[in-house]
């Protein structure tokens, strides 16, 4: 072993990102066991593992209550040399680092990364989170950043953020799908986390539903590509296997990079059936790769994907499986310019690249700091 931490998914990209400003990063994480693959992060971010915080749900919230004190302990030699503490919410840990950083006195950057428009998804905790980014985005010491997109403010202090992976390297390297039609049979594609505020228990019914409707009209057939991991990954391969469809999915897991792009090229439509979202990163994956997206009305998402004939994919409202089958129904049975949809999907992404976000950030904080980042 050579030292180096790796991570997977976004995670490490967007952590390489945050620290490009600051001459060094102090990263408090919970470790989990090594698997295969994974992305290096970098040498400026210095990783300090911490506990992972024991039971779910409420249980969970209360251990982490319980335990505050033996946090701090962790998160106090490197708060307090630090000049600035920066939290990815919401998250109970985070919310908990947020507060230690207050009582002394630190400036913070603050990253709320799921909806900020209230959904069925929104808890007591996440409205608490907003109200009190809400307080602190009205001093000068604190940035509180809001993943999404609006025309205005989110609130007075506060900043929308666009949330992406892909670095300027990876748009250049990816060469994007332009095929002027649909494969036989069609892949769908879904790329995030299996877990039940993405929506992902909607594709049994959904495929289900979707190869009746082909099967009885014109001969058509679809398979649903699954990458990315999480809690739900065994209820769905059961789910799928009890309906008699296993053989139109593939569960691909964790993927590196190559084959992450690799894999979403061979593809003809993403689906994120997502309950709630700010800035889905998935979008962008998959668009950079000239693949449309199906997204459920959350978020950014009538921004990244538009809704006038220059879009880039469709909106359903969320929680409607339904929806998403009738209109596959139609895409996949009627003609589609496939090739100008192809072309403004990739367009749009490749302006979306990790060497802006990060540009954004650095922008953002030495505006409320009032100090020029290295």
């Amino acid at each position: 072993m050579d030292g180096t931490w790796y991570s997977s998914g976004g995670f490490p990209l967007q952590m390489n990102g945050v620290a490009q400003p600051f001459k060094k990063m102090y990263l408090h994480v919970p470790v989990v066991a090594a698997r295969p693959g994974g992305i290096a992060i970098s040498d400026k971010v210095e990783v300090i593992p911490i506990p992972s915080p024991r039971g779910k749900g409420i249980l969970r919230k209360l251990f982490v209550f319980l335990t505050a004190l033996n946090y701090y302990r962790l998160f106090y030699p490197h708060f307090k040399k630090s000049e600035a503490v920066m939290v990815p919410l919401p998250g109970d840990l985070p919310l908990i680092a947020l507060f230690f950083a207050l009582i002394l006195g630190k400036r913070t950057m603050a990253r709320y990364g799921s909806s900020w428009s209230k959904t069925n998804e929104t808890s007591f905790m996440h409205s608490f989170t907003k109200f009190l980014m809400r307080r602190l985005g009205k001093g000068k010491k604190h940035v509180m950043l809001v993943t999404g997109n609006g025309e205005d403010s989110p609130s007075e202090g506060l900043y929308w953020l666009f949330s992406t992976a892909l670095s300027k390297k990876i748009v250049e390297t990816t060469i994007p799908n332009r095929s002027s039609e649909l494969q036989n049979p069609v892949k769908l594609v879904y790329i995030g986390r299996l877990s039940p505020e993405k929506g992902v228990l909607f594709f049994p019914e959904i495929l289900n539903e979707l190869s009746n409707r082909l099967n009885d009209s014109n001969g058509k057939k679809a398979e649903l590509h699954l990458i990315g991991d999480g809690p739900l990954r065994d209820e769905l391969e059961n789910e799928f296997a009890k309906r008699g469809m296993s053989e139109e999915v593939v569960f691909h897991g964790l993927l590196n990079q190559g084959d992450l792009f690799g894999t979403i090229n061979q593809m003809d439509i993403c689906i994120q059936p997502s309950k709630t979202e700010g800035f889905s990163k998935a979008w962008l994956d998959a668009m950079v790769c000239g693949i449309p997206v199906i997204s459920s009305r959350v978020g950014a998402a009538e921004y990244v994907i538009g809704t006038s004939e220059n879009h880039r994919g469709w909106l359903v409202e969320p929680g409607n499986p339904g929806a998403i089958v009738n209109l596959l129904d139609v895409l996949l049975t009627k003609d589609q310019n496939w090739v100008d949809l192809r072309s403004r999907c990739r367009d749009f992404a490749s302006k979306k690249t990790l060497e802006l976000w990060s540009a954004r950030i650095k922008a953002i904080c030495e505006e409320r700091w009032q100090t020029e980042l290295s």
